[in-house]
C-alpha cells in the first residue's frame, strides 16, 4: 500500500526550512504536522486509486517535499517554526491546493508504470480487407494472450 503516515521526517522538514529542531518536543510537534499533511495527501491518492500502487522514486521524493511545504501551512507553534509571513503561508496552501487537486483527478500520477490522465494516448482496432488479413489479426490475438 502507498499511503504512509508520513512521508517526511522532522529532520527534513528543519533542512527544507532551515530551522534547527533541538529538543524531542519540537521533533513531535513538527511530527504532529507532517502526520496532518499525510493525511490530507492520503485522501487526494485515495480518490485516484494511488494508495494500491507502487509509487516511484520521483513520487516519493515530490510527496515528501508536498508534505512539508503542507506541514508550514498548518504550523502554528512557536517552536520549530519557519519565519514566514501570513501571505506565504496562503501562497504556500494556494500551491499545494493545486497539487493536491491534481493528485485527485489524476493528472499527476505516482504510481509507477502509469501515466498521468493528460497524457497523450491513441489505440485503434485492426481491420482486415481480406481472409487472410482476418486470420492473421485473429492467428495475432490468440497466440498473443
Amino acid at each position: 500500500m502507498a499511503c504512509l503516515e508520513f512521508y517526511s521526517t522532522p529532520e527534513s522538514y528543519g533542512d527544507f526550512w532551515c530551522v534547527p529542531i533541538t529538543t524531542a518536543d519540537e521533533a513531535d510537534q513538527v511530527k504532529n504536522y507532517l502526520r496532518r499533511a499525510s493525511s490530507t495527501i492520503n485522501m487526494a491518492m485515495q480518490a485516484s486509486g494511488a494508495c494500491d500502487c507502487t509509487l516511484t522514486t520521483a513520487s516519493v521524493q515530490y510527496l515528501q517535499d508536498l508534505s512539508i511545504v503542507l506541514a508550514v501551512v498548518y504550523h502554528n507553534c512557536t517552536c520549530a517554526r519557519p519565519n514566514l509571513t501570513a501571505e506565504d503561508k496562503r501562497l504556500y496552501l494556494e500551491q499545494v491546493t493545486e497539487e493536491l487537486r491534481q493528485i485527485r483527478t489524476g493528472e499527476l500520477e505516482l504510481c509507477s508504470g502509469a501515466t498521468a490522465s493528460d497524457f497523450p494516448s491513441i489505440g485503434w482496432a485492426q481491420q482486415g480487407w481480406t481472409d487472410w488479413a482476418i486470420a492473421e489479426i485473429i492467428y495475432n490475438e490468440e497466440t498473443s494472450s
